[in-house]
């Protein structure tokens, strides 16, 4: 009520203070329209061989565990996630795309959320690139894949870009992120207040237990195949 109140009276004297309408104008229209500030906190972290330069986003900067790819200058660049779950997902433009295991549907979201974990965000040289992936998104042909991996890998088409497991890719990304003629500017962030370690960590303990849940998957589909074949072989009764 109190809220209301203020700026009711603020409202007022713009029509009563004529010689301060502007000034007022201006400082309502920056309380009302301007975006939450992100912090950053610069750190670095020894990984494959090399230091990686990361940017940390507490968790008390996020929503329930999200934060809007557009508050990380989203224009013209792809994000690429990778969830504490091991999940990985992708948002581009104002859609997120997530891919799901064993070929089943994938999900498009009207929102370019990024959830708590590992962030990429990778910028071509060529900003037409993050156009053509929305518009190929938008069009509704998105395939089916063996993992959300493999889905992400999918949409971005790119011949550089290619994996099944979750830290395969982000190990794929962040050494192409140390050459500077593959046409790509690659950006780090760790969102949420989990260290560095303890996040990539989570990522190659999912990437284990969906190697377990792939090879049992492989193993059961050969032993179906087996059974199959076993009777239809079988010698017809005399």
């Amino acid at each position: 009520m109190r809220e209301l109140f203020c700026l009711f009276f603020i409202l007022l004297s713009l029509d009563t203070f004529p010689a301060s309408q502007r000034s007022c104008s201006n400082l309502l229209s920056k309380f009302l329209k301007e975006p939450n500030h992100i912090v950053f906190e610069e750190e670095n972290i020894k990984l494959f061989g090399s230091n990686l330069k990361y940017s940390k986003i507490s968790s008390s900067q996020l929503k329930n565990g999200k934060l809007f790819a557009s508050k990380l200058e989203s224009e013209d660049s792809i994000f690429i996630g990778f969830g504490l779950d091991g999940h990985v997902y992708m948002t581009v433009g104002k859609k997120r795309y997530d891919g799901d295991l064993f070929y089943r549907s994938p999900s498009l979201r009207k929102q370019d959320t990024l959830s708590e974990g590992i962030v990429l965000k990778i910028k071509y040289q060529d900003n037409q690139i993050p156009q053509k992936i929305t518009e190929y998104l938008e069009e509704g042909k998105i395939p089916r894949s063996l993992t959300c991996v493999q889905g992400v890998c999918n949409v971005l088409d790119d011949d550089e870009i290619s994996a099944i497991l979750p830290h395969k890719l982000f190990k794929k990304i962040i050494q192409q992120s140390r050459q500077s003629s593959n046409g790509k500017q690659i950006e780090v962030f760790n969102l949420g207040d989990q260290n560095f370690q303890d996040t990539y960590s989570s990522i190659f303990t999912n990437s284990t237990s969906i190697r377990l849940n792939l090879s049992f998957a492989t193993i059961m589909s050969l032993y179906l195949i087996y059974i199959l074949n076993d009777s239809t072989n079988e010698a017809p009764p005399l």
